[in-house]
């Protein structure tokens, strides 16, 4: 159980990095300071996303701190690139991402590296970062219905309601995602 909170506030603290923080470019917001250096202490962010908190996180970025995470829970067994399969990114963080089977591309080759990450894909790459770094997450707790439900995608759908039932992700409100 003690593995599980570790686990949870990992990803609690990826979670929040990947929000838009309304303040300065160069400064948090002052409710999101103890997580982003509690970050900082695991080794979980990259001097890219500490440039700019006003900006969304790219899935770019996202793959980034998702590789980080999987590092960080795995210990000394660091990702390996097997290929790329994309046409538009040859980021070695991106394709780590890929090859533990963490993140997919938007089909025919592009993984679409600078468009802002969505909150449900954060959701299946956290759920796919947590089965690769080998924790059997399952949540048995009945999660939603969500007022936009229809808005999550199927691919989707399991991973948003396992994080959300842990309380990893959420979204506006207590019935909204916003996916």
């Amino acid at each position: 159980m003690r593995y599980n909170k570790l686990i949870a506030s990992l990803v609690l603290i990826l979670m929040l990095l990947a929000l838009p923080l309304q303040a300065l470019a160069s400064t948090p917001s002052s409710w999101a300071v103890t997580e982003i250096e509690k970050a900082k202490s695991f080794n979980l962010v990259t001097e890219k996303v500490l440039e700019d908190y006003t900006s969304n996180i790219t899935r770019e970025e996202f793959a980034e701190l998702a590789v980080k995470l999987y590092e960080s829970l795995k210990g000394s067994k660091a990702a390996e690139v097997l290929d790329n399969p994309f046409k538009d990114t040859s980021n070695p963080e991106v394709l780590k991402a890929n090859s533990l089977g963490i993140v997919g591309g938007r089909g025919n080759g592009v993984f679409a590296p600078a468009d802002p990450v969505t909150r449900q894909e954060i959701a299946v790459m956290l759920n796919r970062n947590i089965t690769a770094a080998g924790i059997n997450a399952t949540n048995t707790s009945p999660v939603g219905p969500f007022a936009d439900e229809n808005k999550i995608s199927d691919w989707a759908m399991g991973s948003v309601k396992l994080l959300n039932g842990y309380g990893i992700i959420g979204g506006v409100g207590k019935t909204k995602l916003t996916p």
